[in-house]
């Protein structure tokens, strides 16, 4: 598992290419993000790195698409990062579109 933090998306490409490069047998790679689908950089990556990388898949772990950032209640908040969190450790692609 490795990760980068995508507040350095503009550094995007030489980032990318050179932490992927570091795993010549990479097959998949996993998206994951605190933000709502529609809201975070997800869309701003995906056809990015389906160009930059030969891989077989590209998966989103997250939030789904939502008309707000927020959850509403703190406690439900609080649930959704930690299945998020857990989904993303498990290893776990979101089914919804």
């Amino acid at each position: 598992m490795a990760g980068l933090d995508h507040e350095e998306r503009f550094l995007f490409r030489e980032e990318i290419l050179a932490l992927f490069e570091s795993y010549p047998n990479l097959e998949t790679v996993q998206w994951v993000q605190e933000e709502p689908r529609n809201m975070g950089a997800w869309s701003f990556v995906t056809r990015r790195i389906e160009r930059l990388l030969p891989i077989e898949s590209f998966e989103y772990i997250g939030r789904p698409a939502r008309a707000s950032v927020s959850e509403g209640y703190p406690q439900t908040h609080q649930l959704e990062q930690a299945r998020v969190l857990e989904d993303a450790l498990a290893g776990r692609e979101m089914t919804f579109g």
